[in-house]
This record gives structure tokens, sequence and C-alpha cells, in this order.
């Protein structure tokens, strides 16, 4: 089973046309990974959490941040930055997992019943995201923000980012992490 959520996006107080408008930025990170997006970025990381977004924006803690519309709704971006660029740089998922040796001990019809469920939750969870990300990319626009897809320059940058922070994950996870990303790649 596979739960989604809206792709990320960057809210900013500037238009961000390219990488060399995120240098020196006071970027929110709310993990490892985005604090290490945020460096390649030559911005400057700083952790907060959700509900302190109003706050680290208001007294200058931060002044831009990669969520997605959700979030950039639920925290009320507009009040705070007035740009939204919409570079999905990535699309959150929640997975659950079952044991294949316990799976495989289940009879064919129960086995058959859970995989019908899961592609149904799949499709469901598209389904879902996908009209979370409409509705709420339209409600910061209806807000006011500037709501504008990627340069062509911007997301070829973010690209080549993305590759390094990959091979930096490959390395760091060893021969199964590479595995797993040459998988992926095809």
């Amino acid at each position: 089973m596979l739960q989604l959520w809206p792709p990320q996006g960057i809210y900013s107080k500037e238009a961000v046309d390219t990488i060399d408008d995120l240098k020196g930025a006071k970027m929110r990170a709310y993990s490892s990974t985005l604090s290490r997006l945020a460096v390649l970025l030559e911005a400057a990381p700083t952790t907060v959490q959700t509900v302190e977004i109003p706050q680290a924006f208001s007294t200058g803690i931060i002044d831009m941040m990669i969520t997605s519309p959700t979030t950039g709704v639920s925290s009320q971006s507009w009040d705070y930055v007035k740009n939204y660029t919409d570079v999905q740089a990535w699309i959150p998922k929640n997975m659950v997992m079952v044991n294949k040796r316990e799976f495989k001990r289940l009879d064919d019809k129960v086995q058959s019943a859970l995989l019908k469920a899961a592609a149904n939750a799949e499709a469901r969870g598209w389904a879902m995201a996908e009209k979370e990300t409409k509705s709420k990319t339209a409600m910061l626009a209806d807000k006011g923000m500037t709501v504008q897809k990627p340069s062509s320059v911007l997301m070829s940058e973010l690209k080549a980012v993305g590759v390094t922070m990959s091979k930096e994950w490959s390395i760091e996870s060893g021969a199964e992490g590479a595995a797993i990303l040459a998988a992926y790649k095809k």
C-alpha cells in the first residue's frame, strides 16, 4: 500500500529563476537530506518545524523553504513570501511493507485480496495527491502568490544537484544502496 503527498516547491520572497537566486538564502530544513540540499545550493539550512514556519519567516530566521502546497497553505505562506516555484522536487510517499515469508504463508485467495486492496489504495493515493496538489496550488494563487513553473535553467541546475546527492547516497549506503539506485534509474 502506498500513500502519496503533494510534490515540493520553492517558496521565496523573490522569484527563483536559477540556483544563483538561492545562494545565501536562509532555507528551512526539516531533514538531513534537505539540509544537504541547502548546502549544495549554497543556502544556509535552518531547522524549522511546520508549526514554527510563520514565526520563522516573520522573525527572519528563514526567508525561503521547499515544501508542499499543502504545507504552504496550512502555514499561510502568502503572509511571508510572494513566490511559489513549482519544481516538484520530490513526491513524499508512505508505504506499508509486508514480510515476504509471512505473505507467502497466506492462502492464494487472501494474497490476491491483499494485492488487490494495495493496488486500489495506490491508485486512490495518486488521485488524492493530484487533487490535493491542484487544489492547494490554486489556493496559493488565489491568496495572491505568484505561482510559476520553473525555468529550464533552474530545472537543469537542480537535476545536477540531484545527481550529486544520488552519488553521495549511493556511496554512503554501499553496494545494496547502489543496486537500489541502479534499479530505480531503469
